[in-house]
């Protein structure tokens, strides 16, 4: 990272295991006022907001969200038509995934 110029990083804070502890291993290699954490926030993932919270604080670091339920309405919206008679399944959540890839 300093070879290349950078002093801070950013890193992606999904509330998951794999993140956290991506987030714990760059605040032990490079502190925390050199981490921040972002989390793309959508409707189903209010519990992974809270541990996003927790462990932002926990370890020290700044974090910001980043809203997503815009882009996710708008994704429903065009693709309404194609599932109009299908029930929310994991659909809804890998389309949210696939929106925070891309945030």
């Amino acid at each position: 990272m300093r070879k290349n110029g950078f002093r801070k990083v950013a890193i992606g804070l999904s509330g998951g295991i794999d993140s956290a502890l991506t987030a714990v291993i760059a605040v032990d290699a490079l502190g925390p006022d050199n981490v921040l954490g972002y989390s793309c926030l959508a409707v189903h993932l209010v519990e992974s907001a809270e541990d996003v919270a927790e462990l932002s604080h926990r370890i020290g670091i700044e974090y910001r969200t980043i809203p997503i339920t815009p882009t996710f309405q708008s994704y429903r919206d065009t693709l309404a038509s194609l599932f109009q008679e299908e029930a929310a399944d994991t659909t809804e959540e890998n389309l949210q995934a696939r929106i925070r890839g891309t945030s």
